[in-house]
């Protein structure tokens, strides 16, 4: 038998469940920034204490020349070229100027083992990997052809601007190393003086040109080769008929057997 008494007891001293609502607030009123209350005497005396009594010497001066930013920006203003950089500017234009394919690329992250691999393999190519700073080119290009480059240039990030060089047009060759190595993305190329987007380069590379030559040389002939052949060396022949005419005349008179009357 269950105590009667003892139940009612149990059920009154359970506990009641409720749920706390918490809110943070902040002690006091807000914090006034345009009118701060004065500091307390204690903390008042140490700033006092310890507030700089040594004047600026450039509080007179104005505002643009105090600014640091500013000299910064007027000690980059002056270059002071060094007799290295003129050296590697001519180096640049010498490799410009000496190669028929040159191709731009931009580098992304990558090792120097890797980029290494990739320098050797043009290598064997007769091709050659070189970086130039921004520095350098803006030395080099300004006065030439090639100044339109450093439009190129600027939009993408100077130190991860590469360039292959080669005496010889091999767009194929450079396009199977390079794909190895999908950090290098070309961006343009220059052959025979004269840029190329990536696609105009890459369609280059894969035309046969000797089969296209011969293309175009036959379908001249096929067409008006013979007739303009005729039209060119219509007078030329006429005149040396003609004259040959007058020379077989001329012998045949010679050639005749003179009169007895005479």
């Amino acid at each position: 038998m269950i105590d009667r008494n003892n139940f009612l007891i149990t059920l009154a001293i359970q506990p009641i469940r409720t749920l706390v609502f918490t809110q943070q607030k902040r002690f006091r009123a807000k914090i006034n920034i345009q009118k701060p209350k004065k500091s307390h005497p204690a903390r008042l005396a140490v700033e006092i204490f310890t507030k700089p009594f040594i004047s600026n010497p450039a509080s007179n001066l104005p505002l643009w020349e105090r600014c640091n930013n500013i000299r910064r920006q007027e000690r980059q203003k002056i270059q002071i070229v060094n007799p290295y950089e003129n050296i590697l500017a001519k180096e640049c234009m010498n490799w410009f100027n000496s190669s028929n394919m040159t191709a731009i690329f931009h580098v992304n992250s990558i090792t120097e083992h890797d980029k290494f691999d990739v320098a050797v393999a043009l290598k064997k190519e007769n091709m050659y990997l070189k970086h130039y700073q921004k520095k350098i080119l803006k030395i080099a290009f300004p006065g030439t052809n090639y100044e339109v480059l450093m439009n190129l240039i600027q939009d993408t990030i100077s130190e991860s601007t590469y360039f292959v060089f080669s005496p010889e047009i091999k767009t194929e060759k450079l396009y199977k190393i390079t794909k190895k190595a999908p950090q290098f993305l070309l961006l343009a190329g220059i052959l025979h003086g004269k840029l190329l987007s990536r696609d105009a380069l890459l369609k280059y590379g894969q035309l046969d040109l000797t089969t296209a030559q011969a293309g175009l040389v036959q379908v001249l002939r096929a067409a008006s080769g013979g007739n303009l052949n005729r039209q060119l060396t219509h007078h030329q022949s006429t005149l040396v008929t003609r004259l040959k005419q007058i020379g077989t005349i001329e012998e045949g008179e010679k050639d005749k057997p003179c009169d007895a009357k005479e």
